[in-house]
């Protein structure tokens, strides 16, 4: 089940259930990013987006409906080079952080194999080994059943252990859909937009819980109401504050929007990376819990018990043998 853990990205693109994080994700966004930046490329030679993304379809050793799925949402919302470009560099970032995220995450995973295989292992050499710890098995109901008992605890510790792992990187709806509003705010404002069509264009094309955050200053830019003050209602809400912030800086002070796409994808992998890093530091807390609970008392009853066992097996068989 661990391999779960890195699913979370990719497998939502392609209407895949699960939102665990992959090492097969990884290549999926550096191939997206790759195609999308070859893309972006051949349409400034004046190839259309869809001639560019069957092209790349043709060229590339994956699996075309996956991919396709993939990336037709980021064409679908892109008509230029530039808005292609925004989803590369958005892609990449995804690539980099996920790659991180399975690296730090790499030690847990191997402890949680480590710690649940080698009571088993050792009871499976003890009982090669010893014919009294064979015999004992089969004659000692009680043997039986601490063994039994051992080997569920310590299948329950490593689901409970690749759970807690899987929890950590875990993203849920609306951090994804954070992630998806900066994106596409980004990408209507290199398209050309304004802060105001950049709003609107991401409150229409986002998720349902994209459009439930964007509801209340969407409605007021609708009614007519003013850029500022739907900003200052996004500031009041903690989800949407440093999306708000960025947007507000950039009225004060004239930043480019070249400048401002790019700050808004630095954020929303800035926000979504520290979520996830929050959860890696307490990882090693919370992982204590089925160590205790699980892998040390099913230790206990598939190792030193049947050692036990075993040792009193020996001192049984040599008196017999004077």
């Amino acid at each position: 089940m661990y391999m779960f853990c890195d699913r979370s990205i990719t497998r939502r693109r392609i209407g895949i259930t699960s939102r665990s994080v992959d090492v097969h994700a990884i290549a999926n966004h550096e191939t997206v990013a790759n195609a999308l930046q070859s893309m972006a490329n051949r349409m400034r030679t004046g190839v259309s987006a869809s001639e560019a993304l069957d092209d790349e379809l043709t060229n590339m050793a994956v699996d075309h409906n996956a991919f396709a799925s993939l990336i037709g949402a980021d064409v679908s919302h892109a008509s230029t080079p530039t808005e292609l470009e925004q989803h590369a560099a958005h892609h990449r970032s995804q690539h980099l952080m996920e790659y991180d995220v399975h690296v730090h995450t790499a030690q847990a995973r191997a402890s949680a194999k480590v710690l649940t295989a080698a009571p088993v292992v050792f009871l499976a050499v003890m009982m090669v080994g010893s014919a009294s710890l064979r015999t004992r098995l089969t004659h000692s109901p009680a043997l039986l059943t601490a063994v039994i008992v051992g080997l569920a605890l310590n299948a329950l510790a490593r689901r409970w252990m690749t759970r807690l792992i899987a929890h950590a990187t875990h993203i849920d709806s609306h951090e994804q859909a954070l992630t998806e509003i900066h994106q596409l705010v980004s990408v209507a404002l290199s398209a050309g937009h304004t802060i105001t069509d950049a709003l609107l264009e991401a409150h229409a094309k986002c998720d349902s819980h994209g459009k439930e955050l964007l509801d209340m200053p969407a409605q007021h830019l609708t009614s007519g109401g003013t850029l500022a003050e739907s900003l200052s209602m996004m500031s009041s809400d903690s989800r949407l504050r440093s999306l708000a912030r960025v947007l507000q800086d950039s009225q004060r002070h004239g930043t480019p929007v070249a400048q401002l796409a790019e700050q808004l994808t630095t954020t929303a992998h800035s926000v979504r990376r520290k979520i996830i890093d929050e959860r890696i530091r307490r990882l090693p807390v919370r992982l204590a819990a089925p160590l205790i609970a699980g892998v040390l008392p099913a230790f206990i009853l598939l190792a030193v018990i049947p050692l036990v066992a075993a040792s009193m097996g020996s001192f049984d068989v040599a008196p017999r043998n004077l």
